[in-house]
């Protein structure tokens, strides 16, 4: 996880968002067991790592669009990957 947070770091991203995107990822593995649905998957923990900043990024944009859409009476379709982590 250093490594991640040094990378986002070194990309520009201040520490606050870092922590953000790393808890992001490390979330998923505590609603998992929590949940009763798996364990620590590591695999699947280095995976949501390596995928940042492009999934935080996605996802930022996914809700900032649903948050305007709330605001605009919604009504228009869902972005792209929006429909796809829903489908997941």
């Amino acid at each position: 996880m250093y490594l991640t947070a040094r990378r986002l770091l070194d990309s520009g991203y201040d520490r606050h968002e870092v922590l953000h995107m790393l808890a992001g990822a490390m979330a998923e593995q505590i609603h998992a067991a929590l949940a009763g649905t798996g364990g620590y998957d590591r695999d699947r923990h280095l995976a949501a790592l390596s995928a940042l900043p492009e999934s935080w990024e996605r996802q930022r944009h996914d809700e900032r669009w649903l948050r305007e859409s709330r605001l605009n009476g919604g009504g228009a379709a869902s972005p792209p990957a929006l429909a796809r982590r829903v489908r997941a």
